[in-house]
């Protein structure tokens, strides 16, 4: 008995400590990811610790890690110079994000960082519907208040890009303000 209670007790802790560590690696995915919007000298540093979070891009990793990944192609074309290339990758990356959404429809973070991406874009290219279809999904997630996955803190975050986008109506800014904002 106290064998298997030890063993119980053991592979609780793991699992804790592996749930902390990847919840530990992720800030730091999303830290980098911030500097490498910026600056493309942290591309390389970006692309690392896509590798060391969620291994190689497949279609069979986690939903997020998809995402990431589409985002990691996005800022491709974002520093890129070669309009062909900043087209191609942007495609690209947006092609991979949406397989990740249709993944996890209701996946807060994946939906921001497409809608984002999508909000810098000009409207000829013709993302206006997922443009739309995020920032609704974005608002009805945020007044959930799910706060399980993602904290206050960077619900807050995203409430107040959603509110300074100026992509959502009057009264939905009011809902975001009142519950992130006061």
């Amino acid at each position: 008995m106290n064998k298997t209670l030890i063993t119980i007790v053991t592979f609780l802790l793991c699992l804790s400590l592996a749930f902390s560590r990847n919840k530990y690696e992720i800030e730091e995915l999303r830290v980098i990811f911030y500097s490498a919007i910026q600056n493309d000298d942290k591309m390389d540093d970006f692309r690392n610790k896509l590798l060391r979070v969620f291994g190689e891009y497949n279609t069979k990793i986690e939903p997020l890690g998809i995402a990431y990944w589409g985002i990691y192609h996005t800022l491709i074309a974002k520093h890129s110079y070669n309009p062909y290339t900043k087209l191609k990758e942007l495609k690209k990356g947006l092609d991979i994000i949406d397989q990740a959404i249709q993944k996890d429809k209701k996946n807060l973070e994946i939906r921001f960082l497409r809608f984002s991406v999508l909000h810098h874009i000009p409207d000829f290219l013709g993302y206006n519907d997922e443009k739309k279809d995020d920032a609704q999904a974005i608002l009805d997630l945020l007044k959930s208040q799910d706060f399980s996955k993602l904290d206050f803190k960077f619900q807050k975050g995203i409430a107040e890009f959603m509110i300074k986008s100026n992509r959502i109506n009057q009264q939905s800014v009011q809902d975001l303000t009142n519950i992130y904002l006061k």
